[in-house]
C-alpha cells in the first residue's frame, strides 16, 4: 500500500523537479531536511529500520535521524487522541478550511497499528472532500492517536500492489475522475511479506479447532437458555 506523502512545491505542473517541504528520509538517507517554520508542515512521521512508527511534532528541537530510516512530514491535526487542527497554522501549505481531497497517516495509542487515509474531494456527486478538522475526527474515528495531515487536493492517492506487483489505484483522483494521477514529491508506502500457505495437517487441525469452539459454543447457549 501506498499513499502520496509530503507537501511540495515544482516551477512547473509536469515531472520535477519537486522542492519537499519538512523532512523526507528513504532508507536513511536525508532528502529533504526538517524544517522549523511553523507554517512549513514541521510535524513528521519517523519510522526505524525495525519498523517502529513515531509521530515527531513540529517544534525548535532538531530530531535525532540516527535511529530514523524513512520519514515523512505534514501538519499535525490529532495529538495525543485529541482534534489539534484548530492550531494548525492557517498559513500551512493547504487550506484547512476548504472542503477538499485530503490524504493523512496516523499511528494508534500503542504503536501497534499504522494508518494510511486517502480521502476523495472536488467532485460533485461522488465526494466533495473534507475539512482538516473532518478529517482529524475520522481519524480519532478509525483510532488514531497522533495523525499527520499530507499533501491533498489533486495529490491525493492511495495504491495497492496488484497480482503482479504493479500498483492498483484504489481511490479516485480530483484531477479527472480517477483517470489522470499528479506528479508528486514523494511517497509512502508498506510493503508486507506474504503469509505461507499451512500444510494440509495445519488445515485439518484449524477446521478441527473451530468444530470444537463451535459445539462448545453451542453448549454454553444451551445451558444459558436451559
Amino acid at each position: 500500500m501506498a499513499i502520496n506523502a509530503n507537501f511540495f512545491s515544482t516551477v512547473a505542473a509536469t515531472a520535477g523537479p519537486e522542492d519537499l517541504i519538512g523532512l523526507s528520509v528513504s532508507n536513511g538517507t536525508v532528502v529533504s531536511p526538517q524544517s522549523f517554520a511553523p507554517n512549513d508542515a514541521a510535524a513528521s512521521l519517523l519510522v526505524s529500520e525495525t519498523n517502529k512508527a513515531t509521530i515527531a511534532p513540529a517544534g525548535g528541537a532538531a530530531i535525532d535521524l540516527s535511529n530514523v530510516f524513512n520519514a515523512v512530514s505534514g501538519n499535525q491535526i490529532v495529538t495525543d487522541g485529541e482534534n489539534t487542527s484548530s492550531v494548525t497554522p492557517v498559513g500551512a501549505p493547504h487550506d484547512p478550511f476548504g472542503l477538499d481531497p485530503r490524504t493523512g497517516v496516523g499511528i494508534s495509542e500503542n504503536g501497534e497499528y499504522l494508518y494510511l487515509i486517502a480521502i476523495d474531494g472536488r467532485q460533485p456527486g461522488y465526494s466533495v472532500g473534507v475539512t482538516t478538522s473532518d478529517e482529524a475526527d475520522l481519524m480519532l474515528d478509525l483510532g488514531v492517536y497522533d495523525g499527520l495531515n499530507l499533501d491533498g487536493g489533486g495529490s491525493t492517492a492511495l495504491v495497492e500492489a496488484g497480482v503482479d506487483d504493479s500498483p492498483v489505484l484504489i481511490n479516485s483522483p480530483s484531477g479527472s475522475f480517477g483517470a489522470v494521477e499528479r506528479y508528486d514529491g514523494n511517497n509512502f508506502g508498506v510493503y508486507a511479506q506474504a503469509l505461507p500457505t499451512p500444510e494440509p495437517a495445519t488445515w485439518v487441525f484449524m477446521a478441527a479447532g473451530f468444530c470444537a469452539l463451535t459445539l462448545a459454543a453451542r453448549h454454553r447457549a444451551s445451558l444459558a437458555l436451559g
